[in-house]
């Protein structure tokens, strides 16, 4: 197994007792949303559930890794299950931004009546719903060139090859960091924006808008360490990375845990989907394009 790859200074050298804290956690993560769901049936559950057991597998296959630190199809199964589900939890905090908007402008009450529903429009200007729709329709395409950078870095066994494959995969992964950081600065941008233009109160006296910041801080913190783990110099890196093995559960585990505590109920319940003038009961979370085409359908 090439040892200079990208993903190894990503995840480090996997350790048995934090992997199996962590697989225990996101194994409660699982668990958590999976009541949620059952519970509300709200789409950022379904994404959060999905995420949760990724990574339950992914620590599951790290306690096997540790015990075989130079079996290559553990390492690679890693790496890709870091990156590949990265987008998921992404996506989960865009559509619960979408959430906090349509029930700040009252646009997202659905009630049900012998089958029949009614969806209240939108206020959102169509580049607004554009932007954020566009961004949702890429977060995939960015783990998806982790996953690729990944596999190259692993897809030659001659000296030659194997540098040109580092290089290859080297270049993926850096972009795929690059946007998945990129999104993440929009996101804080379209909090602040959605806060200032929706709402008459001061952003810090916004209660909700702090929750999607303390949320979004979270997965840049994670972000931010991937992203100098990549950038940094690769002088005596292994080293370094393998001596800190904790760095990557402290900067990329335990902000994701902590995200998926918060979102799944344990501290905020469902205050966060509440509203006074709305009655949540029958309400089921909808994205901003299915809004779009409900209104579009009853102009007709």
């Amino acid at each position: 197994m090439p040892t200079s790859s990208q993903f190894v200074f990503i995840s480090s050298t996997p350790t048995i007792i934090p992997s199996i804290i962590f697989s225990v956690l996101f194994l409660f993560t699982t668990c958590l949303q999976l009541h949620r769901i059952i519970q509300t049936r709200r789409r950022v559950y379904i994404f959060l559930f999905m995420f949760s057991l990724l990574r339950t597998i992914l620590f599951i296959i790290r306690i096997m890794w540790s015990k075989n630190t130079q079996n290559k199809v553990l390492a690679i199964s890693s790496g890709i299950l870091i990156s590949s589900a990265f987008f998921i939890i992404v996506l989960a905090v865009y559509n619960l931004l979408i959430d906090w908007v349509l029930i700040t402008t009252n646009v997202s009450q659905i009630t049900t009546d012998h089958s029949s529903s009614q969806l209240h429009s939108t206020k959102l200007t169509f580049y607004e719903r554009y932007s954020i729709n566009i961004v949702k329709f890429l977060l995939p395409a960015f783990s998806l060139l982790a996953v690729i950078g990944s596999i190259k870095e692993f897809d030659s066994n001659t000296l030659v090859s194997l540098n040109h494959s580092l290089a290859k995969g080297d270049i993926l992964i850096k972009i795929s960091t690059i946007c998945f950081l990129t999104s993440m600065v929009f996101y804080m941008i379209l909090i602040t924006y959605f806060a200032l233009k929706y709402s008459n109160k001061p952003i810090q006296s916004q209660l909700k808008v702090l929750v999607l910041y303390i949320v979004g801080a979270l997965l840049l913190i994670g972000l931010i360490y991937r992203t100098f783990m990549i950038f940094a110099p690769s002088t005596d890196k292994i080293n370094k990375i393998n001596k800190y093995s904790w760095i990557f559960y402290v900067f990329e585990s335990l902000p994701e845990v902590l995200i998926l505590i918060i979102l799944g109920g344990v501290i905020l319940g469902e205050w966060f989907f509440e509203d006074d003038n709305i009655d949540l009961t029958n309400i089921k979370t909808v994205s901003i394009g299915s809004v779009n085409r409900v209104n579009a359908t009853s102009n007709v």
